[in-house]
């Protein structure tokens, strides 16, 4: 079960296996996604499955090739509202131009959404 601490927003992630209860505390919080807990008793899960013994070729692939597909982050500069496409959630921004061609001074985008 993956969960978000309510302390600092942290993921975390936890074997259902061995939790070994749940019990109503005093602490509020809001909840970041719905989860149903229900008093049906012990959950069946299925065992991961096994490992190779033996790993698989490595086929190399050019830059471009890897980066294409998959998930893209939406990043917006604040400063110049310059849409920046990322592979990864990475918000940091090298230094670019503002439409008016001049140097922006923008180092950090805000999220906007994904893609695929």
């Amino acid at each position: 079960m993956h969960a978000v601490r309510s302390q600092d927003q942290r993921h975390r992630s936890y074997r259902v296996d061995r939790i070994q209860g749940a019990r109503v505390t005093q602490r509020t919080f809001t909840p970041s996604y719905a989860v149903e807990l229900m008093p049906s008793g012990p959950l069946t899960i299925a065992p991961a499955a096994p490992r190779a013994a033996y790993s698989q070729p490595t086929i190399r692939t050019s830059r471009t090739a890897r980066v294409s597909g998959g998930l893209t982050y939406l990043f917006r500069c604040s400063v110049c509202n310059k849409r920046f496409d990322r592979k990864s959630y990475d918000a940091t921004l090298r230094p670019h131009k503002n439409r008016d061609g001049r140097d922006c001074y923008g180092r950090y985008g805000v999220y906007e959404g994904t893609k695929y």
